[in-house]
């Protein structure tokens, strides 16, 4: 029978596929061999295979493991030898600290005086005593001049692997020390190698020996002694610092700064060929600046001397000197008789005893204090007539000049504190805290930048214009005395720290520009608010004498006076501060002398600004 199709069923007489499968297989006798893995050969193949694969694994993971124990005890060998290195760096750090600590001992001065050769002779000599002594040397070498000891080859320490070098203060042709916060001349730095620390298992790797250093630097440090000051921060912190003017020295102006630091958070410049900055550097003082530059040193910035610079490595912050606040009891004045007491319609404010009060006043006066116009004396009641001023909350410009004929005036501020909210301007003289060792007075402004508007600015006029601020009978007289701190409504108004400063000037911070509290780099909208910060500018005259501190961290601060004349001021915080027209200006600061601590350093590395 034939199928058309092989899908076409089967024909009856015929047996399924399945079972015609089955029964041909029966026959044949292969069942139990397709059953049987063992009978038709296949376990036989699957364990030849299993077999030879193990056989070549085993053949490659062998070497890998030899090769990790390798590695494996190559790093552990290493990890002991790093551990060894460090302990003995960590050892001769010890040893250097101190020596070097045991050395600069020997630069310490009364009066802040720096130290003179034969004090870098002790120092020298002290320190490598210590490191003889701790490193077990058999000998003390030698730190006389000439010594390898004093240079960066330094010399070898008898019966000791070790080789040391010792640099103290500066002198010419030697190494000086070099740290971050220290100053050089005043600082001892001590190095010590071993040029052949012994290695054990990382001889495995081709090392037997390491070069292992410590170096260490102790320096007298004295605490900032502030006298000029400026806080504004740096637009940004580089070698183009937009801000590096904070402090700007120009038109041949000097400034002299006695018993105290310059500090700014960015730089100082000069311009003009005359133009100069001086500090005591006999006694260690110097220009503390931010900035990783010193802008005073060369063009175009170059000034006359180059003062000493030392970096700091954090911004100076605002010392936040409390300001006297008014009081609901605080008088008020709208007129200048009412702030005399002439006004016989205010009765309040009017004082029939005022021409004795202020022929009292008068008489108080020192001397040496002169109208500039024809130099008589203040004190002479018979040739000056003086207008005395009471303590008070100003609600008008004062306006200190001559009266249309007549004497010419002198304008004596009574001691207490002064609001002068509509701001001060010196046409004739100005003078206040003119009693020595007595309680004098204290100015406080708001930020302005306006001599007429509300606030007001506080401005010179002349050249012929007198303004001084609790000077006591110090006026022109150097062996003479200040007066003492103003009795305000909270206190006496001083600074808080130990020897405390009288506070004479103030200026209102700015807290709406985002200027305070000072940040590394300066924020935009304080920046575009500086010519609305322009309240001290007293730019008409340079007789100028301001005693203790005048206070203003969010001012831009401008003295210009004329050539030939001078000035005299106390510690001055600004944000920044210029100092113009040819006046010779003299910064007396009232710091205590204060003794140098001892203290270790951080030794310079690279990433680091460094005073060499």
């Amino acid at each position: 029978m034939v199928r058309s199709s092989a899908d076409q069923p089967r024909g009856s007489d015929l047996l399924p596929r399945s079972s015609a499968r089955g029964a041909i297989v029966r026959r044949l006798g292969v069942l139990p061999n397709v059953d049987n893995r063992t009978a038709n050969g296949a376990q036989v193949a699957m364990t030849l295979t299993r077999s030879a694969r193990n056989v070549e694994e085993r053949g490659q993971v062998l070497p890998m493991t030899a090769l990790m124990m390798v590695v494996l005890i190559g790093i552990v060998g290493l990890a002991i030898d790093v551990s060894q290195a460090f302990m003995e760096q960590r050892w001769q750090r010890l040893v250097t600290d101190g020596a070097s600590l045991a050395g600069a001992q020997d630069l310490q001065r009364p009066g802040r005086l720096l130290p003179q050769s034969d004090d870098r002779v002790a120092a020298r000599a002290t320190a490598m005593i210590v490191l003889a002594s701790q490193l077990g040397a058999t000998s003390t070498p030698s730190t006389a001049s000439g010594s390898p000891c004093l240079t960066n080859v330094g010399c070898a320490l008898p019966g000791t692997p070790y080789f040391a070098s010792i640099y103290a203060g500066v002198e010419s042709g030697l190494p000086s020390p070099t740290c971050i916060d220290c100053i050089p001349q005043r600082a001892v730095q001590v190095n010590v190698w071993q040029p052949t620390f012994g290695l054990t298992f990382s001889r495995i790797f081709g090392f037997s020996t390491w070069d292992v250093r410590a170096s260490s630097v102790a320096g007298v440090v004295f605490a900032r002694q502030y006298g000029v000051v400026t806080l504004r921060p740096t637009d940004p912190r580089s070698h183009f610092d937009a801000n590096a003017d904070d402090l700007f020295v120009t038109g041949g102006s000097k400034v002299f700064v006695g018993d105290g630091d310059v500090v700014t958070n960015t730089n100082v410049v000069c311009n003009g060929s005359l133009s100069d900055i001086q500090v005591e550097d006999t006694k260690g003082y110097a220009i503390y600046h931010y900035d990783p530059y010193e802008a005073w040193v060369s063009p175009p910035g170059e000034c006359m001397t180059h003062a000493p610079g030392v970096g700091v490595t954090s911004i100076v912050p605002d010392p936040g000197y409390a300001i006297p606040t008014r009081t609901a009891t605080t008088p008020i004045y709208t007129t200048e008789a009412r702030a005399m007491g002439t006004d016989p319609t205010h009765g309040a404010s009017y004082d029939p005893n005022y021409a004795t009060r202020c022929a009292q006043q008068q008489s108080l006066v020192a001397n040496t204090y002169r109208e500039l116009k024809t130099g008589l004396q203040i004190n002479d009641p018979a040739q000056v007539l003086a207008k005395c001023l009471r303590p008070g909350i100003y609600e008008f410009m004062v306006d200190a000049k001559d009266n249309a004929a007549g004497p010419p005036v002198a304008y004596l501020l009574e001691p207490g504190v002064y609001f002068f909210d509509y701001g001060v301007n010196v046409q004739s003289t100005l003078i206040g805290g003119y009693e020595p060792s007595q309680p004098g007075v204290a100015l406080v402004l708001l930020e302005a930048k306006n001599q007429s508007g509300t606030p007001g600015q506080m401005t010179t006029a002349n050249n012929t214009s007198l303004l001084a601020i609790n000077f006591g009978d110090a006026y022109l007289n150097p062996s003479g005395s200040w007066a003492a701190p103003a009795d305000g409504p909270q206190g006496d108004v001083k600074t808080p720290d130990p020897g405390s400063s009288l506070l004479s000037l103030m200026v209102v911070p700015d807290t709406s520009h985002d200027c305070l509290p000072i940040t590394e780099v300066e924020d935009k909208d304080c920046k575009n608010s500086a010519n609305d910060r322009q309240t001290l500018k007293l730019t008409g005259g340079g007789n100028i004498f301001l005693a203790g501190v005048q206070y203003a961290p969010t001012d831009n601060v401008v003295l210009k006076g004329n050539s030939g004349q001078e000035a005299e001021v106390g510690a001055m915080w600004a944000w920044t501060l210029t100092f113009d027209g040819g006046t010779t200006y003299r910064i007396r600061v009232a710091n205590p002398e204060l003794l140098g601590v001892l203290r270790l350093d951080a030794a310079c590395s690279p990433g680091n600004t460094c005073n060499r």
